[in-house]
């Protein structure tokens, strides 16, 4: 017999809520925003060498890259099942339409939602650059669609880490510079660097682990295309060009101070060692990079806030 408890009810109610509100949570692939953030934290880094950060842009900036991440991976998730890219025999972390916790209409409409909440996000920030920007927004907004989409989807020929690069490293940290001072300083470029290569890595380590599964959905990924091998050596390049940024942010002009960035790199060492000798769980050598990528943003925003005030 059902029970009518008001009670029992309440509880089952809230259990429900729950856990819809945790499936939610970890479809938007939390440790992976940085990819998202460290571009927008950068940014207005080095725009207040020029002048002070203007509240609002810098939180709209933010919110408009997270949005745009978030329902990236949203429409990942309903096109990926679509093409029959998740499976059961997927590595990573089971996505939530292929558990059956959301069905793919929701999915599908929620990940539409957010790019349209993204693009009304936007306006202030394309009034206050010109209008012109509008394109290019649209480009952002069709790029991170087509991505899994359609006929032909980038990310499915190949061209996936290119767009990651362009789009979380010199688009995402160069835009958010022109929000704020309204021109984009020669250095900028260079400190881009960062954001892409280790979003870049991100990507790469997602790729070798999930190799045969995406060989499988004719989901040619560089790694699928050239294999494990290629893999590692794009891997190593990205954290290697990341490194070296500073570097040449100091040949540039910048004080040798900040070279005390460097202090992330043992960080590297034990994801390297995993996806060099595939010794251990890929997840676990994701999750390490997206640490480091973190803690990197971190001190560089700090060692430029401390340049600026001490």
């Amino acid at each position: 017999m059902k029970n009518e408890n008001p009670i029992f009810l309440v509880i089952q109610s809230y259990l429900r809520s729950r856990l819809i509100k945790n499936v939610w949570v970890s479809s938007i692939r939390a440790q992976t925003l940085i990819a998202g953030i460290s571009p927008v934290m950068i940014g207005s880094a080095i725009a207040s060498i020029y002048q002070p950060i203007i509240g609002w842009v810098f939180a709209l900036s933010l919110l408009f890259s997270l949005l745009l991440q978030i329902g990236t991976n949203w429409a990942n998730d309903y096109f990926d099942f679509i093409k029959n890219a998740d499976t059961c025999a997927r590595k990573g972390p089971h996505r939530a339409i292929q558990t059956q916790k959301i069905s793919p209409k929701t999915m599908r409409n929620a990940s539409f939602g957010i790019f349209f909440l993204a693009a009304c996000i936007s306006f202030p920030l394309i009034a206050r650059i010109g209008l012109h920007f509008i394109p290019f927004m649209m480009l952002c907004i069709f790029c991170a669609i087509f991505y899994t989409a359609g006929k032909r989807p980038l990310g499915y020929m190949g061209f996936g880490d290119l767009l990651v690069f362009l789009f979380y490293g010199p688009i995402a940290t160069c835009c958010t510079i022109l929000a704020q001072i309204l021109f984009i300083p020669s250095e900028s470029w260079i400190a881009a660097l960062i954001p892409g290569c280790m979003s870049c890595a991100i990507l790469c380590l997602n790729n070798m682990r999930d190799i045969d599964e995406d060989r499988r959905a004719n989901k040619l990924t560089l790694v699928a295309r050239f294999g494990l091998r290629f893999g590692k050596a794009e891997y190593g390049a990205c954290l290697f060009i990341a490194a070296l940024a500073p570097l040449l942010l100091v040949w540039h002009g910048w004080p040798t101070t900040f070279l005390i960035v460097w202090l992330v790199l043992p960080l590297a060492i034990e994801p390297l060692q995993i996806a060099f000798q595939l010794c251990g769980d890929l997840n676990r050598a994701l999750a390490l990079t997206a640490r480091m990528f973190a803690i990197y943003t971190i001190i560089l925003c700090m060692a430029i806030y401390a340049h600026l005030y001490i």
